[in-house]
């Protein structure tokens, strides 16, 4: 893999990540329209950028064939993650629905193996020194993901840690930062992306609250549910806005959604975002990193967490 930059790095990454895909699903000489759209998807690259910036902020070494190689080890380990959610929220009503879970499952388990594959063909030395953080990120995002789905009212700070703060923010840039080989920084970033993971995940809910293509979906998550009870008071207040949890009106959808955005709980979880950012952000500040990827990673940030501010 090539580490020349063309058309800016998010485009070159895009443009490998492309052609990693089309040459290891060509191999397996099977329906190409069946996979493509599911295991390619477009989205913001957050935790390879992470990669990338936990790398770049402290060391001037250029950007390798190796670091490109696991930021798409990690974005198809976040493919297979995104398909596994997919299955969870499928309601198996139906024979089509049924068919669509089979092929989920699948298409998941070739992510998982393409991302697993593309981590353990980096150099040795290099699989040695991340083998264990790669390891373990997939336990405990794991873990997040069960607590989300077995428990009736998961406990939301609990899954904002494990499933995005650990795996969307503090892996992606602690693995960047130790192919730089800055043991400094290994020790202060956790403090920092546990900030942004957890602000990540209250933007997340809360984006979903005001977009009305994903709201009726949504407010049937569990993890979210935690915050309509803290507003609407009880769970029999919830079951007034809706028969049963796959049946909600539209206009039931409305009332439901303008009380949550109107009200006093969803203005405090937003505040409380935007102060884990600022925070996170002074701290970044302080950081010994290259003053101007530091400038780039604060751009960064202001552009991910843009949700939290425009309302």
């Amino acid at each position: 893999m090539t580490s020349k930059k063309k058309g800016g790095e998010k485009q070159f990454f895009e443009k490998i990540y492309k052609e990693y895909l089309l040459t290891e699903i060509s191999k397996l000489k099977t329906p190409f329209k069946n996979i493509w759209s599911e295991i390619y998807r477009p989205g913001k690259r957050v935790r390879s950028h992470l990669i990338e910036f936990g790398y770049t902020l402290f060391t001037s070494k250029k950007i390798g064939g190796e670091l490109r190689q696991l930021q798409i080890a990690y974005e198809l380990l976040h493919t297979y993650a995104k398909l596994k959610d997919d299955v969870v929220d499928i309601h198996l009503n139906s024979e089509k629905n049924k068919n669509i879970l089979a092929q989920k499952i699948l298409i998941a388990d070739l992510a998982y193996y393409l991302s697993q594959k593309a981590f353990f063909t980096l150099p040795t030395p290099l699989i040695n020194l991340l083998k264990e953080d790669w390891l373990y990120l997939q336990a405990i995002t794991w873990k997040g993901e069960f607590e989300e789905v077995s428990r009736k009212h998961p406990n939301p700070e609990n899954v904002a840690l494990l499933k995005t703060a650990y795996y969307t923010f503090t892996f992606p840039m602690m693995m960047g930062a130790k192919m730089a080989e800055d043991k400094e920084m290994l020790k202060k970033l956790p403090l920092i992306t546990k900030k942004m993971g957890i602000a990540f995940q209250i933007q997340n809910d809360l984006t979903s609250y005001k977009n009305k293509n994903l709201v009726s979906e949504d407010l049937l998550n569990k993890r979210i549910n935690g915050l309509m009870k803290r507003i609407l008071g009880s769970e029999k207040e919830i079951q007034k806005y809706y028969k049963s949890p796959i049946n909600l009106t539209k206009d039931r959808l409305l009332a439901l959604q303008r009380k949550i955005l109107l009200s006093k709980e969803f203005q405090e979880e937003r505040g409380r975002a935007i102060t884990l950012i600022e925070s996170a952000k002074r701290d970044i500040i302080k950081l010994r990193a290259r003053p101007h990827v530091r400038r780039q990673f604060l751009l960064y940030i202001d552009n991910v967490f843009s949700e939290l501010r425009n309302d």
